[in-house]
C-alpha cells in the first residue's frame, strides 16, 4: 500500500484524524480576518493616495504662490526704482511742467497696481487657508480611521 492510500493502516500514522467542525471554524475565521485585513489595507491605500494627492496639490499651489510672490516683489522693486528715478529727475519741476500730467498718470497706475496686488495677496491668503483646512480635514480622517482600527483590533 502507498502512502496516500486511505485503506492502509500505515497512512493512519502520517495524517492525524481531522477535527472536523473545529478546523472548519478556524479556517473560516482566518479567511474572514484576511478578507477584513485586505479591505482595511485597500481603504488605507485609498486614504494615503488622497493624502498624497492633496500634498501634491499643496506643493503645486505653494510653488505657484511663490512664483506669483516673486513676480510681485520684482514688479514692486521695478515700480519703486522708476518712481525714485522720476522723483529725482522731475522733483523740482513746477505745476506748469509738461511732466505734471505724466506724473499724475503714473500715480494713478500706482494705485491700480496696489489694488491688483492687494487682490492677488488676498487670493494667495485664501489658497493657503483652503490648503490648511484640507490638510486638517485629512489628518482628522486619518486619525479617526487609525482609532477605529485600534478599537476593532482590541
Amino acid at each position: 500500500g502507498g502512502r496516500y492510500s486511505s485503506s492502509t493502516s500505515e497512512s493512519d500514522g502520517y495524517y492525524p484524524p481531522s477535527r472536523g467542525r473545529y478546523t472548519d471554524d478556524k479556517v473560516h475565521h482566518l479567511t474572514s480576518n484576511l478578507r477584513d485585513t485586505t479591505t482595511n489595507l485597500r481603504t488605507l491605500d485609498n486614504m494615503l493616495g488622497s493624502y498624497r494627492d492633496v500634498g501634491r496639490d499643496q506643493r503645486s499651489t505653494n510653488d505657484r504662490m511663490r512664483g506669483e510672490l516673486d513676480r510681485t516683489l520684482e514688479d514692486l522693486q521695478e515700480e519703486k526704482t522708476r518712481s525714485n528715478l522720476l522723483d529725482r529727475s522731475y522733483g523740482s519741476d513746477s505745476e506748469s511742467s509738461p511732466f505734471t500730467n505724466r506724473r499724475r498718470k503714473r500715480q494713478s497706475s500706482k494705485v491700480r497696481f496696489a489694488d491688483d496686488m492687494n487682490r492677488e495677496i488676498h487670493g494667495l491668503h485664501q489658497d493657503v487657508r483652503d490648503l490648511s483646512s484640507d490638510n486638517i480635514r485629512l489628518e482628522g480622517e486619518l486619525n479617526r480611521e487609525i482609532d477605529r482600527r485600534d478599537r476593532s483590533d482590541s
